[in-house]
C-alpha cells in the first residue's frame, strides 16, 4: 500500500480517481448524528456564554445595591466581562489555528466552570471585576473556535443548520438564567446574585466533563498540518456514525505555504497578509464593523431590556417573565436563518434583516416612551421588543457564520476571530454606553435610537460586499475561485 505526501486513502480495490478536499469528502458523508453529537459537545461554550452573560445583565442592580456601585462601577460589571471576551478572541485564532479545535474549546469550557463558581465568593467590586473578566476571557476563547469547528465538520448545505443548532445552546442557557432568576423573585428587585451565580454554572460544569470524553479534532484542521492519517481516522469515526454508504474517502490537502515550516511568529504574518490582502481587506473590514453592530445591538438589548422592562416599559407581566418570552421570540429567528439560507444568499439576508430591525427597533422606542397610551402603541411595543429579539439572532448567526466562511482554513479562526473580537468591542461599550447616554439625556430612547443609525449605516455597508458564500466549498487556500461581484451591483448567477 503506497501513500503519498499529502494524500490519504481507504479505498485500495478502486481505479484511481481525482483526489477531492476533505470538505468535498463530508459532503459526501452527509448529515448526520457525527455533527449533531460534536456541535452539542462544542456548544457547551454557547450554552455557558448565554446563561452567565443573561445572569450578570440581570443581577447588576442586586450587585450595586448591596456594595454602593456607581453608575459607572454597575455598567463596569458588565463591561469587562467584554473586555475579557475582546482579549480571549484575539487569542484564540492564532492558538487555534496552530494547536486545532479541540483543546482550546476544552480549555475554554473548562475556565468558564471554574471562574464562575469563583466570582460567587468575591467581596468586592475589583474582585468580581478580575474574575468576571477571566470568565469572559475563557468565552472569548472558546467561542470562535466553536463556530469554526461546527462549520469544518459540517457538510456544504448543512452549514447553516449547524450554526442554529450551536446557537441552540446559547438560548438554552438564557432560558435556564431566565428561569432560576423567575424562581429567586419574578420582580428582579432582590435578587439573591450569589446564589444564581453558582446554580448558573451546574450546566457547565457538567458538560465540561461529556466535551472532555467525546469531543473530537476537526478533520480539515488536522490535513491542513500534514496529519492526513489522523484526519482519515477522523472521516472513518464520521462516516460510522452517521452510517453512510460512501466508500471512498481519500482526499487531498492545499499545498503547505513555505511559512508553515518558520514558525508561529511566521505564520501569523501569513495569515495577516491574506486577511488584510486587497482581495480581502474590504470584506475582512466590513466583516468586523458588522460584528461590532450586531454586539452592540445584541448585548446592548441584553444589558437594558432586564432594566427598561422593570422600569420604564409595562408588559403586563412581570419582568423575568418578560424576558423569558424574549428567550422564546430567539426561537423564530433561527428558523428564520434555516429558511433564508434556502432562497437568498448571505448578503441579501443581512441587509434585508438590518433593514426590517431599524423598524423594530424604532417601534419599541415609540411605543414605550409614550406608556402605550393607546392600542397601536401596545402593539408597537410588543411587535418592536418581539421582531428585535428574533432579527437580532437572524443577523448574529449569518453574520458571524458568513465572517468563518469567507476565509481558508488555515487562517479561519484568526480571520473570524478578529470580527468577532472587533464586535466585542461593541459589547465592551454597550453597557457603559447605555448607562452614560441615559445618566446624560435623562431617557433610556437616546440609546436605541442610536442602534437604529449604527444599523442603518451597516446596511450600506453589507450591499458592497464582494463575496457570496452561500453553497460554496469552504476554501482551504487563498488560490481558490471566489464570486467578487457586491450586491449592489448585477451579479452573474454561479
Amino acid at each position: 500500500k503506497s501513500r503519498g505526501p499529502t494524500l490519504a486513502s481507504v479505498a485500495m480495490d478502486e481505479p484511481p480517481q481525482v483526489p477531492r478536499l476533505v470538505g468535498s469528502v463530508i459532503d459526501d458523508i452527509g448529515m448526520g448524528p457525527y455533527q449533531v453529537k460534536e456541535t452539542a459537545l462544542s456548544g457547551c461554550v454557547a450554552l455557558a456564554e448565554g446563561a452567565e452573560l443573561l445572569l450578570i445583565s440581570s443581577v447588576t442592580r442586586a450587585v450595586a445595591e448591596d456594595w454602593g456601585l456607581t453608575t459607572t462601577q454597575k455598567g463596569g460589571v458588565v463591561s469587562v466581562v467584554f473586555m475579557g471576551v475582546l482579549i480571549g478572541t484575539l487569542i484564540s485564532g492564532p492558538c487555534s489555528d496552530r494547536v486545532g479545535r479541540q483543546r482550546p474549546i476544552m480549555i475554554g469550557i473548562a475556565a468558564i466552570a471554574i471562574f464562575s463558581i469563583l466570582s460567587a465568593f468575591t467581596i468586592g467590586f475589583w474582585t468580581l471585576s478580575i474574575v468576571r473578566g477571566i470568565v469572559g476571557l475563557a468565552f472569548g476563547f472558546g467561542v470562535p473556535v466553536s463556530a469554526a469547528y461546527c462549520l469544518e465538520v459540517a457538510p456544504t448545505s448543512w452549514r447553516s443548520f449547524s450554526c442554529v443548532l450551536l446557537n441552540l445552546f446559547y438560548s438554552a442557557g438564557e432560558a435556564y438564567s431566565v428561569y432560576i432568576i423567575w424562581l429567586d423573585d419574578p420582580s428582579m428587585k432582590h435578587l439573591h446574585w450569589r446564589w444564581l451565580l453558582i446554580v448558573g454554572a451546574l450546566p457547565t460544569i457538567i458538560l465540561t466533563f461529556l466535551s472532555a470524553a467525546f469531543l473530537n479534532e476537526s478533520p480539515s484542521w488536522l490535513a491542513s498540518q500534514g496529519k492526513e492519517e489522523d484526519a482519515m481516522d477522523v472521516l472513518v469515526k464520521m462516516n460510522k456514525a452517521n452510517g453512510s454508504p460512501c466508500a471512498r474517502l481519500e482526499f487531498s490537502t492545499a499545498p503547505r505555504e513555505e511559512a508553515n515550516v518558520l514558525g508561529s511568529f511566521a505564520e501569523m504574518q501569513r495569515d495577516f497578509r491574506a486577511i488584510f490582502g486587497p482581495a480581502m481587506l474590504y470584506s475582512t473590514l466590513v466583516s468586523c464593523f458588522t460584528c461590532f453592530c450586531m454586539n452592540v445591538l445584541y448585548y446592548g438589548g441584553l444589558y437594558a431590556f432586564p432594566q427598561v422592562l422593570s422600569e420604564d416599559v409595562a408588559t403586563g407581566t412581570s419582568p423575568a417573565f418578560a424576558l423569558l418570552i424574549g428567550c422564546f421570540w430567539e426561537a423564530p429567528g433561527y428558523i428564520m436563518a434555516l429558511s433564508y439560507d434556502r432562497v437568498m444568499g448571505r448578503r441579501l439576508t443581512l441587509v434585508f434583516n438590518l433593514t426590517a430591525l431599524v423598524v423594530c427597533v424604532l417601534a419599541f422606542v415609540h411605543g414605550g416612551s409614550n406608556n402605550q397610551e393607546s392600542m397601536v402603541e401596545y402593539v408597537m411595543v410588543r411587535f418592536g421588543y418581539a421582531g428585535y429579539k428574533c432579527l437580532a439572532i437572524t443577523l448574529n448567526l449569518v453574520a458571524f457564520t458568513y465572517a468563518a466562511e469567507i476565509y481558508p482554513v488555515s487562517c479561519r479562526v484568526t480571520g473570524s476571530g478578529l470580527s468577532i473580537g472587533v464586535g466585542r468591542i461593541g459589547a465592551v461599550t454597550a453597557p457603559l454606553a447605555y448607562e452614560w447616554t441615559r445618566e446624560f439625556s435623562g431617557t433610556w430612547t437616546t440609546f436605541f435610537y442610536i442602534l437604529a443609525c449604527l444599523v442603518i449605516l451597516d446596511a450600506t455597508l453589507v450591499a458592497f460586499l464582494p463575496f457570496e458564500t452561500r453553497g460554496k466549498v469552504l476554501k482551504e487556500s487563498m488560490d481558490d475561485s471566489h464570486e467578487t461581484d457586491p450586491l449592489c451591483q448585477p451579479a452573474e448567477c454561479t
